[in-house]
């Protein structure tokens, strides 16, 4: 049975639909066709400069249509980076002209050399559709800034144990990676142990702000039986054209004496107390014991 209510309201719906779709294309279709007339072009391609200094360019927006054109220009730099110009706002370009949106931007001073950063921009249509894109280049100049940092206070070997253990640290506050050779000779007093097999790499590899920790065991092997000895490990660094030399002291004083008897017929003086020393703040315990007889 024919419904004409039913055949009604599917046409209608029908008809609404294809004018939604031919509005939705034609506005699609005005989009692509004003984004195909405009150009964007930064005055500077590519910039090298150093890492933290301030740099200046200017993106231009060329409108080859007869008509003007509305857009929203967008401005994106990498993580960290900071702006120091006024934000882009909604911009008309007349037709058949151009305009220059100039800008100041900064690098943070951590930012790395080894890499291309990329800043790009974008103008959009009020419908949030990108009209244009275009990018330049920002090259960092490189700097070496790294260091082998040894134990500040003094180190000792543990008494009875004749053990010590310190760290050494490389660090690397540059932009760049380093490859270090490390080359650490311990005196022939000692025997130098590392507390997991990577410690003795020959070489290391620090990616830029960043650091590595090397822990050692020092070993007292010395055949002589000294009250009071220092050793020394000598650490040479060097990444080809810098190079480092530190030394870390170790102190070794035993606290284990021989028996002694004391002659009662004697006069005899013991004395006891401790040790200071005017570059520090550390104190030693000692004693002394002497004997000496009147004839």
């Amino acid at each position: 049975m024919y419904d004409k209510k039913n055949t009604t309201y599917f046409v209608t719906l029908s008809l609404l639909l294809a004018l939604f779709l031919s509005l939705t294309l034609d506005s699609s279709s005005q989009e692509n066709y004003k984004g195909e007339l405009l150009k964007a072009s930064f005055v500077k391609s590519e910039i090298f400069q150093k890492a933290g200094e301030l740099s200046f360019n200017v993106v231009r927006i060329y409108n080859y249509s007869d008509n003007a054109i509305n857009i929203l220009p967008i401005l994106d730099v990498p993580d960290g980076w900071a702006i120091f110009s006024s934000a882009f706002t909604d911009t008309v370009i007349p037709p058949n002209s151009d305009i220059s949106l100039p800008f100041r931007f900064r690098t943070p001073s951590t930012a790395k050399s080894d890499i291309e950063h990329i800043v790009s921009f974008k103008a959009l249509s009020a419908n949030k559709n990108i009209f244009i894109e275009s990018s330049f280049v920002v090259k960092l100049e490189s700097f070496h800034n790294w260091d082998v940092i040894i134990p500040e206070k003094r180190v000792f070997f543990y008494p009875r144990m004749n053990l010590a253990r310190f760290d050494i640290i490389i660090v690397n506050n540059g932009n760049t990676n380093e490859l270090i050779s490390l080359d650490i000779k311990p005196d022939s007093k000692i025997k130098l142990e590392c507390l997991s097999s990577s410690d003795f790499r020959p070489e290391i590899n620090l990616a830029p702000n960043s650091d590595t920790t090397l822990c050692f065991t020092a070993a007292y092997v010395y055949s002589e039986d000294r009250v009071f000895d220092v050793s020394k490990v000598q650490i040479h660094a060097t990444d080809g054209k810098i190079k480092i030399f530190r030394a870390v002291l170790i102190e070794k004083y035993s606290d284990t004496y021989a028996p002694f008897e004391i002659d009662r017929n004697l006069a005899h003086e013991t004395e006891a107390g401790v040790r200071t020393f005017s570059k520090s703040n550390e104190v030693l315990p000692f004693i002394k014991a002497r004997g000496s007889a009147d004839f």
